[in-house]
């Protein structure tokens, strides 16, 4: 939309937004002139958002294309029946080959809507021939409401390509483990799964001090093995996962070629605040791993592309 469209739409509804804005953040949005939005378009958007989230979105123009550094986002249809819609999103790359089969949108797309809602996000197919991806949008309305032909504004700021997948047994033996490894204390917490907190409360952390095991060239690396508590750990460092969502799984299999799952894991940053590593731990002791295989599957060496797309359909 252009400025001088945005300005005559707040024109037309300046009462009813400034009285909104007003009774949010006070005084000093009545000084705000309609030349002055102007300049601000995008914050005056969200602003008004914030309070009210029907009249933002009424103030949207339909759009169902856009493009931004040579990659165009348009929607391609929707499908609407009672509080559920489909919407079909593509991404195409005007000037090159960014986006492929494994593009990945990274959790940076936003959706405004004019009420409450839930979204998710996936993509559907690529067309190696064109370069196009498809994205299906699930928009879930809550508490049962239907939708009524409203506006609804999707955005995206980056989104990840040219993944590389690997998987298999790893050239690494369990006899290679430490039996009485250098351990660490007061990481910076990630999160995990499992009781994971009683191994960051406890100091059982792997200190691999700069060691690289095995790598897969491209992102990530086993930096140590050891048993902590009679408990194997294994740790792996993920390269710069703030920029390529680096992350992978491991799990043992057995003589008998039967599945041994890690009962806990933890991530921490590494010290760059960028990469982080994810430390899984195995409910068994050397006995018991002597006969196991370590496996691994990796996705890592993703290709970050950034740009400001936004589309606004109707429903």
């Amino acid at each position: 939309m252009e400025d001088r469209e945005i300005i005559a739409l707040f024109q037309a509804r300046s009462q009813e937004a400034v009285t909104a804005l007003s009774e949010k953040y006070g005084p000093l949005c009545r000084r705000v002139t309609v030349p002055a939005l102007a300049d601000h378009v995008g914050v005056v958007y969200q602003a008004i958002y914030a309070v009210s989230p029907a009249l933002a979105q009424s103030m949207k123009s339909v759009e169902m294309s856009c493009e931004d550094n040579g990659i165009r986002m348009e929607v391609l249809a929707a499908d609407v029946e009672g509080s559920r819609a489909c919407v079909y999103l593509s991404l195409q790359d005007m000037t090159g080959d960014r986006v492929d089969e494994t593009t990945d949108l990274f959790d940076s797309y936003d959706l405004n809507a004019p009420y409450d809602c839930a979204a998710t996000c996936a993509q559907l197919e690529y067309d190696g021939e064109t370069g196009t991806a498809t994205f299906l949008v699930t928009i879930d309305l809550m508490d049962g409401e239907t939708f009524q032909g409203d506006r609804f504004t999707f955005s995206l700021s980056r989104f990840l390509s040219h993944k590389n997948e690997s998987k298999g047994p790893l050239p690494l033996a369990l006899s290679q483990a430490d039996d009485d490894p250098a351990t660490q204390s007061g990481v910076s917490d990630r999160g995990g799964t499992g009781s994971y907190q009683t191994f960051l409360n406890k100091g059982l952390i792997l200190d691999g001090g700069g060691n690289c095991l095995y790598t897969t060239g491209d992102g990530a690396a086993v930096a140590a093995m050891g048993y902590l508590d009679g408990q194997l750990h294994v740790q792996v460092l993920y390269d710069d996962v703030l920029s390529t969502d680096n992350h992978g799984d491991l799990w043992l299999a057995d003589g008998d070629g039967s599945i041994i799952t890690y009962a806990a894991s933890f991530s921490f940053w590494a010290e760059d605040r960028c990469s982080a590593y994810v430390e899984y731990v195995f409910d068994l002791g050397p006995e018991e791993a002597a006969d196991c295989t370590l496996y691994g599957c990796f996705v890592t060496g993703a290709q970050l592309t950034q740009g400001n797309w936004e589309v606004t359909f109707q429903l």
